[in-house]
């Protein structure tokens, strides 16, 4: 490594700084949270997402930076229409209500396909000859039904990965959880096709340099 004293002067700027953030301002944080439950007897993260929403507009803290109020009141502005769309917004209408909050819609979800023949075509790659509801709603809850047999699928075998076969090979082989996991993500690029020459590499240049900083800082 060239500038080692450079390296070691700036790594140990970098982690006062860390410090600084972590003692000053994010304890601060803490206490302004603590400080709004005592006051008004509100959760402390109801005070932080209206101070997020209120902090990050657009372009903080960097100049591409999208506005944290315009996201989240987005998100739920789709996740209302569309379970309104299906017959279930009362679940949120209802939610809101005991929150002392009352809301309706002006503008419903579109009813019409964007492109019929892209929805068929898809629909049959991926569901073969099973026939597409005609109302739309009912459309819409048999998509979701199965999405959630996917997500449950997903739930099973990453429960397999992460419960069984790694715990497994780390114990067996000796290895650390990440070491596992960067084994299987270079596996799976090799059976996909994918060249993994980069990785390699870049994984031999990151271990050359944490033994470096090792031995810089441990020296």
């Amino acid at each position: 490594m060239k500038e080692e004293k450079f390296f070691v002067d700036k790594v140990t700027e970098a982690a006062e700084i860390s410090i600084d953030v972590k003692e000053t301002y994010k304890r601060k944080l803490r206490s302004l949270s603590k400080l709004f439950n005592f006051g008004f007897g509100a959760k402390g993260r109801q005070f932080n997402l209206v101070r997020n929403a209120l902090h990050y507009l657009p372009g903080v803290p960097n100049e591409t930076s999208k506005g944290k109020l315009d996201t989240m009141v987005n998100d739920f502005v789709d996740l209302y229409k569309l379970m309104s769309y299906i017959g279930k917004g009362t679940k949120i209408e209802q939610h809101l209500m005991s929150k002392g909050i009352n809301i309706s819609i002006t503008t419903p979800m579109p009813d019409q396909y964007k492109s019929l023949k892209k929805f068929q075509e898809l629909w049959t790659d991926e569901y073969g000859v099973e026939q597409i509801p005609t109302d739309k709603k009912e459309l819409v809850e048999l998509m979701l039904k199965k999405s959630s047999e996917d997500l449950k699928s997903i739930e099973t075998l990453d429960k397999e990965i992460n419960e069984t076969i790694m715990p497994d090979t780390c114990q067996k082989c000796e290895i650390e959880k990440k070491a596992f996991r960067q084994g299987v993500k270079l596996k799976t690029k090799k059976i996909e096709g994918k060249d993994i020459g980069d990785d390699i590499t870049k994984m031999e240049i990151e271990a050359e340099q944490y033994s470096k900083v090792v031995d810089i800082l441990d020296a």
